[in-house]
């Protein structure tokens, strides 16, 4: 399961590394705002990887009800959190909110990968 895990986030990554720099080729003349929204994707999806890893972490101290409502209750809130950051980037002219949504995309699946690997070695040594 491990190196299915690995290879599938690094295809994933791959392809949303593919899909930045087609947007970067696209929107040449608004490479300024390209790499803005690229620097705040990439910064809001480093802090999320490390406050999800932080929480699952706890929560697996705890209970498997708690890491199940970790994870849910987490999803919902940085869905709703990133809905209303991709409508305020809308608004804004100094940012690229696709840039921004791929960026932290690829960060996410990172976050989703390290999730994955945190939740199978804690299940490992209670077998």
């Amino acid at each position: 399961m491990k190196s299915g895990a690995v290879l599938a986030g690094i295809f994933v990554l791959g392809a949303i590394i593919v899909l930045l720099v087609i947007v970067m080729l696209t929107q040449y003349e608004q490479a300024g705002p390209t790499w803005a929204g690229i620097g705040m994707g990439a910064a809001l999806g480093t802090l999320n990887l490390f406050i999800g890893t932080a929480l699952t972490g706890r929560a697996l101290k705890r209970s498997n009800q708690a890491v199940l409502r970790t994870m849910l209750g987490g999803f919902f809130i940085r869905l709703l959190a990133l809905v209303g950051l991709i409508v305020a980037f809308h608004k804004l002219s100094w940012i690229d909110e696709t840039a921004f949504a791929l960026a932290f995309m690829a960060f996410f699946c990172l976050f989703l990968a390290v999730e994955i690997r945190i939740i199978d070695r804690s299940l490992r040594r209670a077998a």
